[in-house]
């Protein structure tokens, strides 16, 4: 398991294929049109709670 601070930050080419697979998540409703703003404003949580 990774925490987001494992997550390379500079790659390009994985910024660019996270960001096609989370609009693919949505089109398909798997998220919430509302939880990926809430993700970017919050951040992850190191801990793995699911607690908002």
């Amino acid at each position: 398991m990774f925490n987001h601070g494992d997550f390379p930050r500079g790659d390009a080419k994985l910024m660019k294929l996270f960001s096609k697979i989370i609009r693919s998540l949505y089109d398909q409703d798997v998220l919430a049109e509302d939880t990926i703003p809430h993700w970017f404003r919050k951040g992850t949580n190191p801990k793995g709670s699911n607690k908002p």
